[in-house]
């Protein structure tokens, strides 16, 4: 996917959001150091923004990306997501977006953090990578980013994002996407899904993807694919579904820079899973459960009195990160 320019969108969106907030049809705005941001975007606030007449894929992914930057999703995750997904999200007539950060600390456990938190560390991350990139030394070396933390001195942050579409024709869009913009120091293998507490999932809908970029001295190699559903790699049930996708290690490559095999790290990886489920009329919460670093495991989809999702067995270690939205009758 070619590289978007979202400036001019992102203002020309913003100043739209701000007329529509101030009409009382806009989108929910977010409190300051809120660890979890909730945009809503109403039927009429969508429309206004979507061009007359035929649009192509290319002008969705450029409306539905403007309003996930503004909403406070990463760049590098709007430039990756499947067109497939937009086309499916752009049907809707408009949609909810909540948004959870974490930092992954050094043993692989998620400490959630604010929006503003995780801006600064995302900051401080590109400094670092780019004093990396403009030292012809440090690239000859192979060091374009070491796995030990105590190297890289970057600090890797996931952003966990649900998205859940108003009807269409008596079905709910659900997406989620979780992304890591500097990998994750422990890449083991992580589970994504979505579950529903009352209505049924149409689990044969679901499709699940990874995409990531190589950083090497020749230039970016990007890599990925998506995973239609079958019982056999997926987690499901009628009331949720899921998938393990195992992240991806850092390969050995030859660099001309360095005349020698060095290990070129992995960055922007990006994980997601999409499902339609059935739209019933009772209230009902709407799930997204990561879980990041485990051991192999069978999972199990149920809820308890407070709506909880995908169970896992408590013998192994993980560490998770839900999101969930509430939907009322």
């Amino acid at each position: 996917m070619k590289k978007r320019m979202w400036t001019g969108r992102v203002l020309a969106f913003g100043a739209a959001l701000a007329f529509m907030a101030a009409a009382g049809v806009g989108v929910q705005a977010r409190e300051p150091e809120s660890l979890t941001e909730v945009t809503e975007i109403s039927a009429s606030a969508f429309q206004a923004l979507k061009p007359e007449g035929p649009v192509t894929a290319e002008e969705k992914h450029e409306v539905i990306g403007s309003i996930l930057l503004e909403a406070g999703v990463p760049e590098f995750m709007v430039e990756k997501l499947d067109d497939g997904m937009i086309e499916s999200l752009y049907k809707c007539p408009g949609f909810e977006i909540q948004i959870e950060y974490s930092q992954e600390e050094p043993d692989g456990t998620l400490k959630r953090i604010s929006f503003e938190q995780h801006q600064r560390i995302t900051e401080y991350n590109q400094r670092f990578s780019d004093k990396m990139s403009s030292n012809p030394a440090l690239q000859a070396s192979g060091q374009l980013r070491a796995n030990d933390p105590a190297i890289s001195n970057e600090i890797s942050n996931l952003t966990h994002v649900l998205i859940v579409g108003n009807p269409v024709n008596g079905q709910r869009f659900c997406w989620a996407i979780a992304g890591w913009n500097t990998s994750p120091v422990n890449r083991m293998t992580d589970f994504i899904g979505i579950s529903s507490s009352r209505s049924t999932i149409l689990i044969d809908t679901a499709v699940a993807g990874m995409e990531y970029t190589i950083q090497t001295h020749d230039g970016d190699i990007n890599k990925g694919g998506s995973y239609e559903f079958n019982s056999t790699d997926f987690v499901e049930s009628n009331y949720g579904v899921g998938k393990e996708i195992k992240l991806p290690a850092d390969p050995l490559m030859y660099s001309s820079l360095a005349q020698t095999v060095v290990f070129c790290p992995c960055k922007d990886i990006v994980l997601s899973i999409a499902v339609w489920e059935e739209d019933q009329s009772t209230s009902r919460n709407i799930i997204s459960n990561y879980f990041h670093k485990y051991f192999a495991i069978t999972f199990g989809v149920e809820f308890s009195g407070d709506g909880a999702g995908f169970s896992v067995s408590p013998q192994l270690a993980f560490d998770n990160s839900d999101v969930s939205q509430t939907i009322r009758a």
